[in-house]
């Protein structure tokens, strides 16, 4: 698997790293990267709610080197998702917040940092090893 800092997902196409463009739904790209651990997205996001008793913006976790956070409601038109596991630091613009990404490149997105801090630290606590270097990063 290629290394995807993001996906930006429209309702029958993801567009990844800003570069990349699928004509399918965030749910059948995430399911086919699944199948490979016999499991499906709907399985996947069932666990990880009651396991960590998430309710809304549930991560994906793929595996350790992939944790994809969703950053607006999943209705939206645009949906961001970020790979909490290449992120290396947060940045506030204004009302915006830039990601900055393990490779250097960066992405801005319209919410408040500290709320893309939660939702990463969320998506982080999946994975401990993560976790403890998210931690080493926001401090």
């Amino acid at each position: 698997m290629k290394q995807i800092n993001f996906i930006k997902a429209y309702t029958n196409r993801i567009i990844i790293n800003n570069v990349d463009i699928y004509l399918q739904s965030i749910e059948e790209y995430f399911d086919n990267l699944l199948l490979n651990q016999l499991t499906s997205y709907k399985g996947r996001i069932d666990a990880i709610k009651r396991k960590f008793k998430f309710q809304k913006l549930i991560p994906v976790y793929i595996d350790n080197l992939n944790i994809f956070v969703p950053i607006n409601n999943l209705k939206e038109y645009e949906n961001i998702y970020i790979n909490a596991a290449r992120v290396i630091k947060t940045a506030a613009k204004g009302k915006s917040t830039i990601v900055y990404f393990i490779d250097k490149t960066k992405l801005e997105v319209n919410k408040n940092e500290n709320l893309i801090i939660k939702y990463i630290s969320r998506a982080i606590s999946i994975n401990h090893n993560s976790w403890f270097f998210w931690q080493l990063v926001v401090k």
